[in-house]
């Protein structure tokens, strides 16, 4: 191949370089503005649909032209449509809700962990102490020595209890509890 060959082919090479490189920045630039005019005006600045009034008057914006870069817009509103816009009701605040019980277990084998006994915490000379369904009913958990439950109602030695940390199984099976796994409390 001679070089006169090579140097026309190298010119060729970079003119469609840059013929691509062009129609990809016009694309580009093209999609861009056109997403843009979507949402915004011609001026490139946002502007809103409506504005609602402190009565709750709905106001439509009449779209300005606004020059780049001199000052605020002018909003200039339309008439106030026919409809009111009503405002959210106040949000009520109130005591939160109680913890959720995990189930009944013995009383004598949690004492109070505060003066007020607002918490208990298990503790047996076993691993764990089993959590039931009903006050002497069928084992549904087991809580490890430790743990912090929250009292929720008494029925003799019986306490529903809710926990009162969030709780993680250890994957050692309670004996007592038929097979169900020891729960600590989690992170």
């Amino acid at each position: 191949m001679s070089p006169s060959v090579r140097t026309i082919e190298n010119w060729l090479i970079g003119i469609c370089f840059v013929a691509l490189a062009v129609m990809l920045i016009v694309i580009a630039f093209t999609v861009g503005a056109f997403a843009q005019g979507i949402y915004m005006g011609r001026d490139g600045r946002a502007h809103a649909q409506v504005i609602v009034g402190a009565d709750g008057g709905v106001f439509p914006v009449i779209p300005t032209y606004c020059q780049q870069g001199w000052g605020p817009c002018p909003v200039v509103l339309a008439p106030p449509l026919p409809w009111r816009y009503a405002p959210p009701p106040p949000l009520a605040y109130g005591p939160p809700p109680p913890p959720a019980p995990i189930g009944w277990i013995w009383g004598r084998g949690a004492p109070c962990a505060d003066p007020d006994c607002h918490t208990l915490v298990i503790q047996v000379a076993v691993d764990g102490l089993n959590v039931r369904a009903t006050p002497g009913g069928p084992a549904i958990a087991a809580l490890a020595n430790g743990v912090p439950v929250t009292p929720l109602t008494k029925a003799g030695d019986w306490m529903l209890v809710a926990p009162a940390c969030s709780l993680a199984p250890t994957f050692t099976a309670s004996v007592t509890a038929g097979g169900i796994p020891l729960s600590v409390c989690g992170l």
